[in-house]
């Protein structure tokens, strides 16, 4: 074995290791039941917003992440400590720490691949086989797993022969009116009225209003319950249209927005509406 501060790095970065793990498989379960997919995805999805995150964590929960870095830092320094205390010198020749090191991998191998027991190797499916539920099996597939799974596999990789600018022309001659006009070349689906010599009527806006998470059955202008929970609501109901025929859009809050503001639901190949 090498010196006391070969120890301590290695000893510090399996800490680490197990604290992120730890936190991983503890939000993966707080997440899980609520959605019924893993947490996995989610970061998948936001992949390409690590900016807005950073500088989100950094301006408005600051305070919650120095106390996870303070609460990190003090349990190396203690780890670090114990090891001084009970750190023994103990040198193995070459030959042993080789062979050591090569029954290790073995016996990974062989598990992984189900020559130690059964004698078959294990699969995502196997899980289904002994849980009492799809979610049971679905949890028991904990987010580290799918997170490896997904990070082995890469990103989704999208193959479209078509071409984008015919595409794009055949999307501007449906969308775009004979009185409109494209403004940006940067937007292609952004359209504007043309003006003319008639006097602007007024019309009233469009305001579009975006709820999550809301269940038709409280809010008192849809199910006709008197839960009180609504008010607001209720009363722009009483002006308003109501659509009870709906699509969903996603699983996600970005593609409710994508299909709402932008009429288009999001598709693989199109970028995110906004950050979400």
């Amino acid at each position: 074995m090498r010196g006391r501060g070969w120890v301590k790095f290695w000893v510090g970065v399996l800490l680490a290791e197990l604290i992120l793990a730890a936190g991983f498989l503890i939000g993966d379960l707080i997440y899980f039941p609520k959605v019924n997919r893993h947490i996995a995805e989610e970061i998948v999805q936001v992949a390409n917003d690590w900016g807005y995150v950073l500088k989100y964590m950094l301006t408005q929960v600051w305070l919650p992440l120095i106390i996870l870095l303070g609460g990190f830092a003090w349990a190396v320094r203690a780890v670090c400590r114990y090891t001084d205390t009970h750190f023994q010198a103990n040198r193995f020749s070459k030959i042993r720490t080789g062979e050591i090191l090569f029954l290790i991998v073995l016996l990974t191998f062989l598990g992984i691949r189900g020559h130690i027991g059964r004698g078959k190797s294990l699969g995502v499916a196997d899980v289904y086989n002994y849980a009492a539920s799809p979610a049971g099996a679905a949890l028991t597939l904990n987010g580290a797993f799918t997170a490896y799974q997904v990070g082995r596999k890469g990103a989704m990789e999208i193959s479209n022969a078509f071409p984008a600018d015919k595409a794009l022309e055949l999307t501007q001659k449906r969308f775009v009116a004979a009185d409109e006009t494209v403004p940006d070349e940067n937007y292609p689906l952004m359209r504007q009225a043309q003006p003319d010599d008639k006097p602007l009527a007024k019309d009233y806006n469009v305001m579009i209003v975006l709820l999550e998470g809301w269940h038709p059955y409280y809010v008192d202008g849809l199910s006709g319950q008197n839960f009180g929970a609504t008010p607001v609501f209720d009363d722009i109901l009483k002006n308003g249209v109501n659509f009870t025929n709906a699509y969903a859009a996603g699983l996600r809050s970005i593609f409710g927005f994508a299909a709402v503001f932008a009429g288009v639901p999001l598709v693989p190949g199109l970028p995110m509406f906004g950050y979400g």
